[in-house]
């Protein structure tokens, strides 16, 4: 049995090609089918009839966790997470700095497959200072939980030396790792008789295949 888990950067539903295309991106998710996906720049109105996240979920039976960064007139923006698993417990973690984009993280405890499951789904910042005191309170949150500890989402680390990323190798095993997206869990947080199976995250977070 596996626990298929995946992480999706949405931008705002336009592809490379410049269109928006909410129905692209439904059809990516659709594909990727996995039990957890971790979104980032979503936008979504929940005032109006066609709430994004909530079409999403209902069209392709998953509940929808909201985690927005940005709450503007036009509309919520930021995180989500879509799950078929029963949800435990949500908590949504501020990773805010002064002067800088908004950034937060849902850290998510479900049951899996294999058991009790803990989730955290984010999008760190753009500057390497900002992204370091991000990963510090992640790491400072899930020092005292234990496996298995899943972190998955896009951590805009493009150097395989940053810190991040190398703190990160101390604490938890790197599952997937490619242009900043990243998933990955405790070590020994899965038994052999599970495993965690990353879908194929669509390059570069398009949304345009």
């Amino acid at each position: 049995m596996s626990l298929v888990v995946a992480t999706y950067n949405v931008h705002d539903c336009i592809g490379r090609d410049g269109r928006y295309d909410p129905e692209r991106v439904l059809t990516i998710i659709r594909e990727l089918d996995a039990d957890l996906i971790a979104l980032q720049e979503l936008q979504w109105e929940p005032s109006v009839a066609l709430d994004l996240l909530q079409h999403f979920a209902n069209r392709l039976h998953y509940r929808a966790i909201p985690g927005p960064t940005l709450l503007r007139r036009n509309g919520h923006y930021g995180n989500a997470i879509l799950t078929r698993l029963p949800v435990r417990n949500i908590r949504r973690v501020d990773l805010s700095i002064p002067h800088r984009e908004p950034r937060a993280a849902i850290d998510l405890s479900v049951d899996s497959p294999c058991g009790p499951l803990r989730a955290i789904g984010t999008h760190l910042g753009l500057f390497p200072g900002e992204r370091r005191k991000q990963m510090t309170r992640i790491l400072s949150i899930l020092a005292a939980a234990p496996p298995p500890v899943i972190l998955f989402g896009d951590l805009n680390e493009w150097f395989l030396w940053g810190r991040p990323l190398r703190w990160l190798r101390v604490a938890f095993r790197v599952i997937i790792y490619r242009e900043g997206v990243m998933l990955c869990s405790k070590p020994g947080a899965f038994s052999r008789r599970y495993s965690v199976r990353p879908s194929e995250i669509p390059h570069h977070a398009d949304s345009s295949s």
